[in-house]
């Protein structure tokens, strides 16, 4: 499989939860959409439009409309894509809802704190604070964990036979299949 076959598989296979993904149909489209979210952050940087279309604190910007976009874009297609592959090692599928969504709940969580007005006056008192920057904490470790796992679960290599989720996608690869193709 090439690098354009694992990509062309991510957007045609965007709304499948069945079957299976193999590694690299999950990290050649993770890397590109990465440099393309990269490339479009770049494009507004040069712009100038970084200053207009940003969600910002003070003057630095937070994130880009453009990556925003994009990442709203690649939403669905890179939990489907998670769900195969994890599928590929006979976990539910359903268990990609915590790297993919938990990423975007933190991100979103932040977001609301710089716009919804009154939560910085709110969180002016020093013991409101404390509360919210030990939950911040803990949520970070949190999630740094459940990366640190979710990472782990996707470079194992897949069920080398067929499991409940369908047939090993590299069957006609592996060489215990030679003789019953």
């Amino acid at each position: 499989m090439t690098w354009i076959e694992a990509y062309k598989r991510f957007w045609q296979n965007a709304f499948k939860m069945k079957g299976r993904a193999r590694r690299k149909e999950f990290w050649i489209p993770q890397l590109l959409n990465t440099v393309i979210s990269r490339v479009i952050e770049l494009i507004f940087t040069i712009g100038g439009a970084t200053t207009k279309f940003s969600i910002r604190m003070d003057e630095e910007a937070i994130i880009d409309y453009g990556s925003l976009i994009w990442l709203i874009v690649i939403l669905i297609p890179s939990f489907t894509v998670t769900a195969r592959r994890l599928q590929d090692i006979n976990i539910n599928g359903w268990w990609a809802v915590l790297p993919i969504f938990g990423w975007y709940i933190a991100l979103g969580s932040m977001i609301a704190i710089l716009i919804i007005p009154g939560v910085v006056d709110y969180l002016s008192q020093p013991e409101r604070l404390t509360a919210a920057l030990t939950t911040s904490t803990i949520i970070g470790v949190m999630l740094a964990v459940m990366s640190i796992v979710f990472f782990v679960f996707n470079v194992m290599d897949g069920n080398p036979r067929p499991n409940k989720y369908g047939e090993d996608p590299k069957k006609k690869e592996r060489y215990f299949y030679k003789g019953e193709i």
